[in-house]
């Protein structure tokens, strides 16, 4: 059970209310973050930006929001995310290996940066001169932007989800097929 009682949606503000109707699924994440009502429509803003419309490859962002969440301890992130990741690419022993934080080997050498790159924001909140610079043979000055943008992100909401214990809803499917690969685009070359 949720620490916090969700708000009844036919009590938000207008412009919050809005967010909420415009969403293609209702979940407990969107269901708590309303519980700031003047936040939720700039946050939504922000994740739909992040999940339909980077230059930033699905797989990539999958790669550092499960990262992410694994670092984190969000069982919500994970959960919802990993159906996404599968329709993004990402294999079963790829979700193994973030599942158990393993530092093994990624055979692709722009898939191993940036997941040393979401490492090192999540442990530091900075990057190194040196990995932006390797960073920068595998993707734009915008995709390392970008996936800056989604760490730090899926990191805030991983605050919400685990300091108010919100409950894993069964929508991670949905979520998948309403935003999976859909806006964008799969190029990791600069």
């Amino acid at each position: 059970m949720a620490r916090l009682p969700y708000p009844d949606p036919e009590s938000l503000p207008p412009r919050a209310a809005a967010a909420l109707d415009a969403l293609p699924v209702r979940l407990n994440a969107v269901r708590a973050l309303s519980l700031a009502p003047t936040a939720l429509p700039a946050v939504m803003d922000l994740v739909l930006a992040l999940l339909q419309d980077l230059a930033l490859s699905s797989r990539h962002r999958e790669l550092l929001i499960l990262q992410t969440a694994h670092h984190t301890g969000s069982s919500y992130e994970a959960a919802q995310h990993e159906p996404i990741a599968r329709a993004a690419g990402i294999s079963e022993e790829e979700l193994r290996h973030l599942r158990a934080g393993s530092q093994v080997p990624w055979p692709d050498p722009a898939d191993a940066a940036l997941l040393r790159a979401g490492q090192q924001l999540l442990d530091d909140c900075s990057l190194t001169a040196s990995l932006v610079h390797e960073l920068r043979d595998h993707f734009s000055d915008r995709q390392i932007a970008e996936a800056v943008l989604v760490t730090g992100c899926y990191r805030m909401l991983a605050g919400l989800f685990n300091g108010l214990a919100v409950e894993i809803d069964p929508h991670g499917e949905e979520l998948a097929q309403a935003t999976g690969h859909h806006g964008s685009r799969e190029s990791t070359q600069r």
